[in-house]
């Protein structure tokens, strides 16, 4: 799908699509996108569509390899307990709540292997 495709389904199930101060832009026309940013050593993602959370997961964890980083911090508003068990990432309940746009958001750590 084209990039503008990904964003339109983005939308329609989370919330207005802007990429946030800091964060840069990983695209795949055939897998999806999402956003990141290196933190420390934390690598963040933030807005993401794709239908392949295995291939986010995996992309996201070698990217956040390669710039040094010891954690993912990712966040979904979806059913968090199938999120842990498709990506065998923890909940961390201290940051996750209400966003702008009304719904919960989980955020989970897993660390980079």
């Amino acid at each position: 799908m084209e990039l503008n495709e990904w964003i339109k389904k983005y939308e329609k199930k989370a919330e207005r699509f802007s990429i946030p101060d800091g964060f840069l832009l990983h695209y795949e026309p055939d897998k999806g996108f999402f956003l990141y940013k290196k933190l420390d050593k934390a690598f963040i993602i933030d807005a993401c569509s794709t239908n392949n959370i295995h291939w986010a997961q995996q992309k996201a964890n070698d990217m956040a390899k390669e710039r040094g980083c010891t954690f993912l911090s990712t966040q979904t508003h979806r059913d968090p307990a199938a999120y842990m068990r498709l990506t065998k990432a923890e909940i961390n309940l201290s940051l996750s709540g209400v966003r702008k746009n009304g719904l919960m958001y989980w955020v989970f750590e897993k660390a980079v292997k």
